[in-house]
């Protein structure tokens, strides 16, 4: 079944990010062979890297306990 909400393009970019997030030593040619079918090299650096900051800040969030329940802070991160 087709989601209707994502498109061909996000529902790779999840799958990336799922791989880069989850299963990162298995990654394969195979998984890049059907990222290119999708997305430029550059775009597909530029995704990674993207993923690389967003991973490492929410690891930093959590490392430093400013997720925690009882945080209160005026400001949103």
């Amino acid at each position: 079944m087709v989601d209707p909400i994502f498109t061909p393009r996000e529902r790779i970019a999840m799958e990336m990010a799922s791989v880069f997030t989850e299963e990162y030593k298995a990654f394969t040619d195979d998984h890049i062979a059907r990222f290119r079918g999708h997305f430029s090299d550059e775009e597909i650096i530029e995704l990674v890297v993207f993923m690389a900051l967003a991973d490492g800040f929410g690891k930093a969030v959590e490392m430093l306990g400013l997720g925690a329940a009882d945080q209160v802070c005026k400001f949103e991160i």
